[in-house]
């Protein structure tokens, strides 16, 4: 009986994932061509394990050995920082929606989770666990806050 549902949970994943390398494809109108196909590589194999700098430079059948510089000078950033900068976003919007720690760490591309919790902790400075415990914003009227005054400053 479990298994429709996996399935569903899963479909629903892969679909938000896609949705998400969607998104966040930065407009390639100013960078060079090379740069331009380094990123669509990295848009296309976003979640798999094996993506790398080396991997990349497969892939798109690229010689030169100055991509990495050449990308970061167009980028800011380097090929290993645009791709674990997008794969922890991609991380912090399937834990918002429930998803366990280790299912989301294999679904963003990592082997091992204590790499994922590493690369997360580095990036927004707590744990995926911690982020999932978090209870999601509520808004709150200034009634119930009671008017202008915060909690902590009223007096007892």
């Amino acid at each position: 009986m479990r298994q429709p549902n996996f399935l569903a949970e899963m479909n629903e994943i892969e679909a938000e994932l896609e949705r998400f390398r969607i998104e966040h494809r930065p407009n390639a109108r100013e960078l060079t061509r090379v740069v331009r196909e380094v990123i669509d590589c990295i848009h296309a194999n976003l979640f798999d394990a094996n993506l790398s700098v080396k991997t990349l430079k497969l892939r798109c059948r690229i010689r030169d050995n100055n991509i990495s510089c050449r990308f970061r000078y167009e980028m800011g950033v380097t090929i290993k920082e645009y791709i674990e900068d997008l794969r922890m976003k991609a991380a912090k919007l399937l834990l918002q929606k429930r998803i366990g720690v280790f299912d989301v760490a294999q679904y963003i591309g990592y082997f091992h989770s204590q790499t994922f919790y590493r690369a997360f902790q580095r990036r927004f400075g707590c744990t995926p666990a911690t982020l999932c415990r978090r209870p999601s914003p509520k808004k709150t009227s200034s009634v119930a806050t009671g008017g202008s005054q915060t909690w902590a400053s009223k007096p007892f």
